[in-house]
């Protein structure tokens, strides 16, 4: 597993294990790379005002947060993939070719 796969993998886990993001944002009408699903992207919020993310996990969210590029980050609530809101309704895989953040 690459370290790349490695975050990835550790930010999915943060955002299963306490359901991020509590605010339920769809953002619609995104269809999910993954599963086809246009009604279960729910847009990832900054970690400074995700409140459901408990001080011991805070520093991790925020820092694989930004090394993914932050702002347009999104979870499919019905197969848990983490993807990348594009203009258009777009959306495509964190490890994507050329998709993840830098």
């Amino acid at each position: 597993m690459s370290v790349r796969q490695a975050q990835y993998e550790r930010l999915r886990r943060l955002v299963l294990e306490l359901d991020l993001p509590m605010a339920r944002v769809h953002v619609l009408p995104v269809r999910c790379p993954y599963c086809g699903k246009s009604d279960r992207i729910h847009a990832l919020t900054d970690p400074a005002s995700e409140r459901g993310v408990p001080p011991d996990h805070r520093t991790e969210y925020e820092t694989l947060w930004k090394d993914f590029g932050g702002q347009g980050l999104g979870v499919c609530k019905f197969c848990h993939q983490l993807v990348r809101v594009g203009p258009g309704g777009t959306a495509a895989g964190l490890l994507d070719d050329g998709v993840a953040g830098a």
